[in-house]
């Protein structure tokens, strides 16, 4: 019996020129099934390979910029984090500040820089009641979408602004230490008790011609030998005779004020002198260029003089 022959491809390989052997290779058809079922499969996966790069390259690319983000955030907030413990120190400085001028402007001893319009007196009253209420964070144009990075941001431009008032406040508690330290220096109670406010300070017609002239003081009609007292601590640096003060008496109290008490009838310190607020230093009288018994009080302040007025308790 004959046997059936198998069924199959025969490839020949010419080579090209005149050399060359002919060669004949045989291949079966089931190397050839084979061989095709391979190529399927492995263009199958490599159609599947490309679709799911196609997919996943933009979410690598994504997750990117994610984690690039998050970085960013990352140090961002650490930076804030950095940022607002400096403001909370900050705060409780400015707060301790606060309590200190609060303090100061009860007891009147803070200087004024001119009358406050009534906005700025409500405002004034507020804050010494500690009823002013704290400034909302604002966004403008609506909360922004990424509120995580605005934050940061705004934090950067609070910051920046937060370098401006340390430098600020360092001059005010400057400014403040001056206030506490002249509290005491300034007057802390009148010069006599009872009397009259008969000539206030500033510009006036002059008693003697009637020319406008400078009143650096304020003058307190008291009958004669009325007691007169140190308005605070200080030295004596001058009880004499001066002309049209009269008998006076000038009183350095430190951190540059000074205090003067003219037209008296008697003198009763000497210069170079310690006395005490409330010390006895003179009586009243109608001494010098005076229209009728009374104290002329001055008060110096760094050289200038003020309405006394102001000052006193």
């Amino acid at each position: 019996m004959q046997k059936q022959s198998k069924r199959g491809f025969t490839i020949l390989i010419v080579p090209r020129g005149a050399n060359g052997q002919v060669r004949q290779v045989e291949v079966s058809a089931r190397a050839v099934q084979f061989g095709a079922r391979v190529a399927i499969v492995a263009s199958t996966a490599l159609l599947v390979l490309l679709v799911a790069a196609g997919w996943a390259l933009p979410k690598a690319a994504q997750a990117r910029r994610l984690l690039a983000e998050n970085a960013r955030l990352r140090t961002g907030l650490e930076s804030t984090e950095a940022r607002l413990a400096h403001m909370e120190g900050l705060a409780g400085r400015v707060e301790a500040f606060d309590d200190q001028v609060r303090a100061l402007a009860r007891e009147g001893r803070l200087p004024g820089a001119g009358p406050l319009d009534a906005r700025e007196m409500e405002a004034y009253e507020a804050w010494l009641a500690g009823e002013a209420v704290p400034a909302t964070l604002e966004w403008p144009g609506g909360e922004p979408a990424d509120l995580a990075l605005a934050i940061v941001e705004r934090s950067e431009e609070i910051a920046l602004d937060l370098d401006d008032v340390v430098s600020r406040l360092d001059a005010l508690e400057d400014d403040a230490l001056l206030l506490q330290r002249r509290g005491g220096a300034l007057p802390q109670l009148w010069p006599v008790e009872g009397g009259t406010l008969t000539s206030e300070w500033g510009y006036r017609r002059s008693p003697f011609g009637g020319r406008w002239t400078m009143h650096s003081g304020i003058d307190i009609g008291v009958p004669y030998y009325t007691p007169v007292v140190a308005t605070s601590d200080g030295t004596v640096v001058t009880a004499d005779w001066s002309g049209g003060s009269g008998r006076q008496v000038i009183i350095d109290h430190g951190e540059g004020v000074y205090t003067r008490y003219g037209h008296n009838a008697v003198l009763v310190v000497d210069e170079g002198e310690e006395v005490l607020a409330g010390q006895l230093i003179a009586y009243s009288g109608n001494s010098g260029m005076s229209t009728g018994p009374h104290l002329h009080f001055d008060l110096i302040v760094d050289g200038e003089s003020v309405d006394p007025v102001g000052y006193l308790p």
